[in-house]
């Protein structure tokens, strides 16, 4: 599942609730550096929520050319899906 719309904390708190049981949910705009375009992450992004998980349940995407302090994160409960993630990426 790709969660990617509403930017802020609240709407990605419920959009990943109507999805938590899904196998892998990658989630957009986990901002490295705290902010991208005047999105701060004390009402915008999925920093929040991900951090709010245990860290062997999360996979945070290399940096693009493009959007390098931009990030997608990957999260499941299946942790060997996280390990493959991390080995397919690193």
């Amino acid at each position: 599942m790709f969660l990617d719309g509403d930017h802020r904390i609240e709407a990605i708190k419920n959009d990943f609730n109507a999805v938590k049981n899904s196998k892998v949910i990658v989630f957009d705009d986990y901002y490295i550096t705290g902010e991208h375009n005047n999105f701060t992450i004390d009402k915008y992004g999925c920093n929040e929520l991900i951090q709010s998980f245990p860290e062997n349940q999360v996979f945070i995407s290399p940096p693009t050319l493009k959007f390098p302090d931009v990030r997608v994160a990957f999260w499941s409960m299946q942790l060997k899906i996280i390990e493959d993630l991390k080995k397919a990426f690193l």
